[in-house]
């Protein structure tokens, strides 16, 4: 088939280049800015286009008339298409004979939106899902399934780990969807339409990693998986001065009943800081310490029981 390139993330220029080898034409690449943890930038995807002679655009607007008539001309028959920053309208994704297909990191119909892997992490999902679905005109992620797979979320699962899965997954999923539509054996199956069973997730921002210690060490657990490498990470402060990342941690078991206020530096256990919730106890496994080396940094937190996180 003869594909148009749409999107962002290392997922989707995996893709493309997946669907390349397998012997579909791509016609056109387009972009646009990249987030600053995308690996894959937009002079990675202008190298690849210009490698197999495809016409390339970076234009965050998708739905100008320029950029509908270049998808009209390239005479693709399908998008394929992750992290588009803008909703898509009715001329744009009717341009090509398939319309857009979007690869969407969510169970749909549910989480639908923004951040859906680390929604899930926060929420303590049981699988994180991933689709391949038609893009509806001024819609969020609605639209027929073409394609579905899950990753089963534990309490060892760290963001990295979903977007390393992803890497890996998505690409398969848009060529089983693509193979499946040129031969005609993929039916499109329309998204279940009650409202109850949709969740709407909304962007995170790198404050939204403030650790609050009066939370459960469940909650503070997820919320540092959720939050790590290739993200900013959970952060707090050591005595509200010093600014600590968190990249990984464990939940731990306290021999027996105690008392500390929350964010306390209890103890350290195998070298690592143990600190209090508001309820539970965390094992701080793997940090960064302003101003500090990185071996350093535990050493320092625990210079002193008395010591807060705050």
């Amino acid at each position: 088939m003869k594909i148009a390139i749409l999107g962002r993330s290392s997922h989707l220029l995996n893709t493309a280049r997946l669907l390349h080898n397998q012997g579909h034409s791509i016609v056109i690449v387009g972009t646009a800015d990249a987030e600053d943890y995308y690996s894959a930038k937009v002079d990675d995807f202008k190298a690849f286009a210009e490698v197999i002679g495809a016409v390339f655009f970076k234009d965050k607007n998708l739905n100008s008339e320029n950029r509908v008539r270049q998808l009209i001309q390239s005479e693709a028959e399908v998008g394929v298409s992750t992290n588009w920053p803008i909703i898509l309208g009715e001329k744009c994704c009717s341009a090509l004979t398939f319309g857009i297909l979007n690869g969407h990191t969510g169970d749909l119909p549910r989480y639908r939106g923004n951040a859906c892997p680390n929604w899930a992490i926060l929420n303590g999902e049981e699988k994180i899902g991933l689709c391949v679905h038609v893009m509806e005109p001024n819609q969020l992620d609605s639209g027929a399934v073409l394609a579905r797979t899950h990753f089963q979320n534990t309490n060892e699962t760290y963001i990295g780990d979903v977007y390393k899965w992803i890497d890996e997954k998505l690409p398969e999923l848009f060529s089983k969807a693509i193979n499946g539509l040129s031969n005609g054996s993929i039916t499109p199956k329309p998204q279940n339409s009650n409202p109850d069973l949709a969740l709407r997730c909304y962007p995170r921002r790198p404050e939204d990693g403030r650790i609050d210690w009066k939370d459960s060490s469940e909650n503070i657990h997820r919320l540092i998986r959720a939050s790590s490498r290739p993200l900013s990470g959970a952060y707090t402060t050591l005595e509200g001065v010093t600014r600590i990342t968190i990249w990984r941690a464990e939940k731990f078991n306290h021999p027996g009943e105690y008392s500390a206020a929350p964010g306390q530096i209890l103890y350290q256990h195998e070298d690592d800081p143990l600190i209090a919730c508001g309820s539970g106890v965390i094992k701080l496994t793997g940090i960064s310490l302003e101003g500090t080396e990185e071996g350093l940094a535990k050493k320092k937190i625990c210079s002193s029981f008395r010591r807060r996180l705050i």
